[in-house]
């Protein structure tokens, strides 16, 4: 069974110069001869495409002259990968530890696994977080019980569980007949789209495993700025509105209830940035950002229902479909 598993390997490119080098010849070095590399790159304005040229022996390359997204670049690619039976999408700043590819075709060889993930390293060598608890009301009061079982050492390590977290997507392996049958990543331009996938797969019952003995070093948007916090800021209105547009089928209630927490956790991490983080100026101005930006989308957010949708997140159904 092992050698039916073919691996499509997804990497979606902007602006990685700092990276991409190691990312892919971590892959080309663990990859089978019956394996595709697909190199998708959003238009990137550094030497990024210069560097891909160097490897379009050994990957099937496409230059966007446009930034589509990671969604939109991901999907374009999984439509492009008909030969193989499983997918891998990995970040640009994701480099795969030897035998992780090994593993996850391991995994998928007696056909009842459709999701797979693997412990991911940061570069520290530390532990870096890659599944965290799906967005809902009471999300965030859990995670912070998940923090302090493991501060008092009630608990060794939290378990990645798919009825209770999602993957995120800088390393995920996915059998390609379930990707495409929950219609693919949400068209989202930027962020959360892994949560929505991740809640279809869970709703499926489909089974996953997670890794925790094998692992990825994930250098967490090193390659997309040579700016101190520009990733964080450029990201934040994404980060709020995905997460938003996820529970957008709440109750009028529920979203009351939830947003009136999220405004006292953001006014609480403001209060103790400004005692415990004085000195750092970005990061109070961060969270004061945070709180402004979540109060800007809450009103669409409760009077618009389930039909919440703020179309600047998002490409337009005619561009979508026009490329995909």
């Amino acid at each position: 069974m092992i050698n039916k598993v073919k691996l499509s390997l997804i990497v979606v490119t902007y602006n990685s110069e700092e990276t991409i080098k190691e990312c892919l010849n971590a892959i080309i070095d663990q990859i089978g001869p019956e394996d595709k590399i697909l190199v998708f790159d959003n238009g990137s304005s550094d030497s990024t495409p210069i560097i891909l040229k160097e490897y379009q022996s050994k990957v099937s390359l496409y230059l966007s002259p446009n930034n589509f997204g990671f969604s939109y670049a991901c999907n374009w690619c999984a439509n492009k990968s008909d030969s193989t039976n499983y997918l891998a999408f990995v970040n640009p700043d994701a480099v795969l530890n030897l035998g992780l590819i090994d593993r996850a075709r391991e995994t998928f060889a007696n056909g009842s696994v459709g999701l797979v993930g693997f412990e991911c390293i940061d570069k520290n060598g530390l532990h870096d977080k890659n599944f965290r608890r799906f967005p809902s009301v009471l999300s965030g009061i859990l995670t912070l019980i998940d923090h302090i079982f493991l501060r008092l050492n009630l608990t060794k390590k939290l378990n990645f569980n798919l009825s209770k977290h999602y993957l995120d997507g800088s390393c995920m392996f996915i059998e390609r007949d379930i990707f495409k049958d929950v219609g693919q990543f949400e068209d989202l331009f930027l962020y959360g789209e892994d949560v929505i996938l991740c809640n279809s797969l869970r709703q499926k019952k489909i089974k996953a495993v997670y890794h925790p003995d094998i692992s990825y070093l994930h250098l967490r948007g090193s390659s997309s700025s040579l700016i101190s916090g520009e990733r964080g800021w450029s990201m934040l209105p994404n980060m709020i509105y995905s997460e938003l547009f996820y529970l957008r089928d709440l109750s009028f209630l529920s979203k009351v209830f939830y947003l009136m927490l999220k405004i006292i956790e953001s006014i609480a991490l403001i209060f103790f940035s400004t005692i415990f983080f004085h000195r750092n100026a970005e990061k109070k101005l961060f969270y004061r950002k945070r709180l402004i930006l979540l109060l800007e989308y809450s009103l669409t957010f409760l009077w618009q229902g389930k039909s919440f949708i703020k179309t600047e997140f998002h490409l337009t159904h005619t561009e979508y479909k026009a490329h995909i």
